[in-house]
């Protein structure tokens, strides 16, 4: 008899691990800088995330991104990102585990120089969207049942810019756009995240 009650208590978990979140939906926020910024580029950007977990360390999520760089004075690149994809955690139930994701992330690239900013001339401005692979690879540090810290790092192969020249005129940095709107291939977009991810609900 206390065998077969050991083995009802046991078996479920052999067979089922432990308890897992497969139904929570979790919203973050998460903090971006690239590594691969041309030197003229200084900034950084915020973002959110919403994710539904739909298996035991298999999740869904969408992101939205907005990266703000300063061109030396003379204007301001600005990146709003926005993407699905799905990532794997092959040690959910445990305190700390790593994570990898694949997804898609739409771009859209303004760059605007200072004579936009103060203006609103439109001529000014120039912009680039484009659809792109987006991939990440960290890991969590899970502070209770609803909070995780994340830590990873998010590769982009596919990077492009509207045509633009920065230039030094008397001692002064100068921003000028072209209305050609030609897809200049850059450096591919490599970026450090840090974010905290909170569990807000059990959708079942």
């Amino acid at each position: 008899m206390k065998f077969w009650l050991l083995v009802l208590f046991i078996m479920p978990t052999l067979l089922f691990g432990q308890s897992d979140n497969t139904g929570a939906l979790s919203l973050g926020t998460q903090f971006y800088q690239n590594l691969n910024l041309p030197d003229n580029y200084q900034g950084f950007g915020v973002g959110l995330n919403l994710q539904i977990d739909i298996a035991k360390g298999i999740g869904l999520n969408t992101h939205c991104m907005l990266e703000s760089n300063d061109l030396l004075n003379a204007g301001s690149i600005r990146r709003f990102q926005g993407g699905v994809g799905i990532n794997y955690a092959p040690l959910f139930n445990k305190k700390l585990s790593p994570w990898v994701q694949v997804g898609f992330a739409y771009n859209n690239l303004t760059v605007s120089p200072i004579s936009y900013l103060f203006s609103d001339n439109s001529q000014d401005r120039i912009e680039q969207y484009y659809l792109s692979l987006n991939t990440g690879i960290g890991g969590y540090y899970k502070v209770n049942e609803n909070l995780k810290i994340n830590l990873g790092f998010f590769f982009q192969p596919q990077n492009y810019s509207p045509h633009y020249v920065l230039e030094t005129l008397e001692g002064q940095s100068v921003l000028m756009t072209s209305q050609s709107a030609l897809d200049l291939p850059v450096d591919p977009l490599l970026y450090f995240n840090l974010g905290i991810t909170y569990q807000i609900v059990k959708l079942w």
